[in-house]
Parts: structure tokens; C-alpha cells; sequence
């Protein structure tokens, strides 16, 4: 079921594990091999289901990623291609606004100039 033999056995051995933990208290079932065999069994498809969804996220995931890294690029182009040069007009509006004279109600955040909120902190 699961093609791999080390898996099998890790399977059978929690089986047996399990056994040993329920049956003092519940007693030995009449047949104790069948009982065996569907817990490694049910466990094989809990880790089949998990490998399945694992795969399922990862691609969802890749998927995202790939989305976000197009975007990502597509916004460095954008930025790219603005005519304008903001350089120095931009250099000087940030040291304006973060002048030491300047009390700290008004002077305004470094960050949020360059984005056109021109908020304080």
C-alpha cells in the first residue's frame, strides 16, 4: 500500500504500540492480527492524506510565490520607466523635514515623504 518497507514497518511497529497501550484496558480482541492490520492500514491512509495535502500546499504555495515575485517585478518596472529624476528633490525634502531645529511635532517621518503622506510622528 504504501511501497516503501521501512515505512511499513514504522506503521506495524506504532500499531503494535497502540495495541499495547489499549488492550490492557480494553482487552484483547478476538482477532488480534485483523486488529493490527487495520491500524497500520487506517495509518498508511492518514499518511497518504498528509503526503497528498503536503504536495497540495506546496504547490499553492510555489504558486503564490510566483504570483507575488510578477508582481514584484512588474512594480521594479513601473518604477523604472518614471521620467521624472526625484534625486536631489527628494534628498533635500527628507533633511528639510528631519531638520534637528525643527521640534519633533514637525518634523515629519522620512518614510512616509517619499510616499506623499506627509504625517509626524
Amino acid at each position: 500500500m504504501v511501497r516503501d518497507v521501512g515505512l511499513a514497518e514504522e506503521l506495524a511497529q506504532d500499531a503494535l504500540v497502540t495495541a499495547l497501550e489499549r488492550w490492557p484496558q480494553s482487552g484483547v480482541p478476538d482477532n488480534p492480527g485483523a486488529w493490527l492490520m487495520a491500524v497500520a492500514k487506517n495509518s498508511a491512509l492518514d499518511h497518504l492524506r498528509r503526503g497528498k495535502l503536503l504536495a497540495r500546499k506546496h504547490e499553492e504555495l510555489g504558486h503564490e510565490l510566483a504570483l507575488e515575485q510578477e508582481m514584484a517585478l512588474a512594480d521594479a518596472d513601473v518604477v523604472a520607466s518614471d521620467d521624472y529624476d526625484y534625486g536631489d528633490d527628494l534628498l533635500r525634502l527628507i533633511f528639510t523635514a528631519c531638520h534637528p531645529v525643527l521640534s519633533t511635532e514637525a518634523r515629519m517621518c522620512p518614510h512616509a515623504a517619499p510616499a506623499g503622506r506627509f504625517e509626524h510622528r
